[in-house]
């Protein structure tokens, strides 16, 4: 291979496949990229570690064509702090990739290229639906900070998507102590995720936001157990996890009997002072209700302690009917029950009750609504926290015990 390529081309090409190669070095072709020139009036570019794979391309002038697979991290970083202006790359015979800018000359040793695992092709127009890539960003960053970050729960080291009824685009997670769920109502009946609805693991996730990031929309796809996002001349694969989802809907509380309505903005920011007195063994952060005010309070013992108070309304609601039918989910009760240990003769205790303060701070973050309502039934169960008006957000959250 040989040929001449722009420098902030080539950095911003193998920069986008830095999330996806290995970092865990198990096998060292998968720490590399892979570059091929066929003679298409560029290079194209492609990295994978068996879960995520990209491909992309790189405009260039081709003068002769090759493949070469070299350290992905190594090449970008190089790239990088190379003058702007045009590029002279070349491989060897050896495996090595030359790479000439004036009087600088570099060389990296690569590997064959026929040992790179190959990237199954996306099928042309094969179940492909457009949306906008605005719309998919906002709902991944909405549920991306309750994924499970331990692996052993691999079924909760992803994110749920279902397609509701052809309507709607539903995506959840939950890492045990907390549940997120976000919906968007347009037309979705061309993405078929299956009766139960499709897994995607956190490493796809969070490649699927950086591949969206100068794109307009983005063509989703489901084939061959894997979610294929296409955009331009990028193409994005993830292997889907073949695990079961928790039944979420049972996790979800049908009713609430006291609703706290207060300044998304102004709770936001005393949480995060709040923060500041805390570490990762004492990350607590406690509510107790007085009237239109609640009093915040986090201590920590190897460093100190704050107390704040938000002004807030209160707002108390009886229990539904137990023949209320109206309006129910598939996956629900049969009636409006209370959570199991709760009964309705009993007041709700909610005199005090404390969270792991990151567990508030990150959907409050994610809204931008102005006012937000925090609804609890007792101390030890679960809350619900949404935006006022916007039903198609919402976060659940288990307190921690005082």
């Amino acid at each position: 291979m040989k040929c001449s390529i722009s420098q902030p081309d080539f950095a911003k090409a193998i920069g986008a496949v830095l999330g996806v190669v290995d970092k865990r070095g198990t096998m060292p072709i998968l720490s590399n990229v892979l570059l091929k020139a066929n003679g298409d009036g560029g290079i194209h570019v492609s990295a994978t570690d068996l879960e995520v794979s990209y491909k992309g391309f790189c405009p260039a002038s081709i003068e002769a064509p090759g493949a070469i697979t070299v350290p992905a991290h190594q090449l970008a970083s190089l790239v990088k702090d190379m003058p702007l202006g045009d590029l002279q790359v070349e491989t060897t015979e050896n495996h090595n990739l030359k790479i000439f800018q004036g009087e600088a000359k570099y060389r990296l040793h690569g590997l064959d290229p026929e040992q790179f695992p190959p990237i199954p092709d996306a099928e042309e127009g094969v179940g492909y639906l457009e949306i906008p890539s605005s719309t998919l960003k906002e709902m991944i960053k909405r549920v991306i900070f309750s994924i499970s970050m331990d692996d052993l729960q691999y079924h909760l080291s992803s994110v749920l998507w279902e397609n509701i009824e052809g309507q709607a685009l539903r995506l959840v997670s939950t890492d045990g102590h907390r549940l997120t769920l976000t919906e968007h109502t347009f037309p979705f009946a061309g993405l078929l995720l299956g009766e139960g609805g499709i897994l995607v693991p956190r490493k796809g996730m969070t490649e699927l936001l950086r591949f969206m990031e100068d794109c307009e929309t983005v063509s989703l796809a489901v084939q061959n157990q894997a979610l294929i996002a296409k955009a331009g001349n990028k193409t994005l694969t993830i292997r889907l996890l073949d695990k079961r989802f928790p039944e979420y809907r049972r996790i979800i509380p049908t009713w609430f009997t006291v609703k706290w309505t207060f300044n998304r903005e102004e709770m936001f920011r005393t949480l995060k002072r709040l923060a500041l007195v805390n570490t990762e063994k004492f990350k607590g952060v406690v509510f107790t209700p007085q009237g239109d005010h609640v009093t915040l309070q986090s201590e920590n013992p190897d460093i100190g302690d704050g107390l704040e108070i938000v002004s807030w309304t209160e707002e108390k609601a009886e229990p539904p009917a137990p023949a209320q039918e109206a309006g129910k989910e598939e996956g629900r009760e049969e009636e409006e029950t209370p959570p199991q240990g709760q009964e309705t003769e009993q007041p709700p205790d909610l005199s005090a009750f404390g969270f792991n303060i990151r567990f508030l701070l990150d959907p409050l973050a994610a809204m931008t609504a102005e006012t937000v309502e925090m609804e609890g039934n007792f101390s030890n169960r679960p809350f619900r926290i949404r935006a006022v008006g916007d039903p198609s957000f919402f976060s659940v959250v288990m307190p921690m015990g005082l």
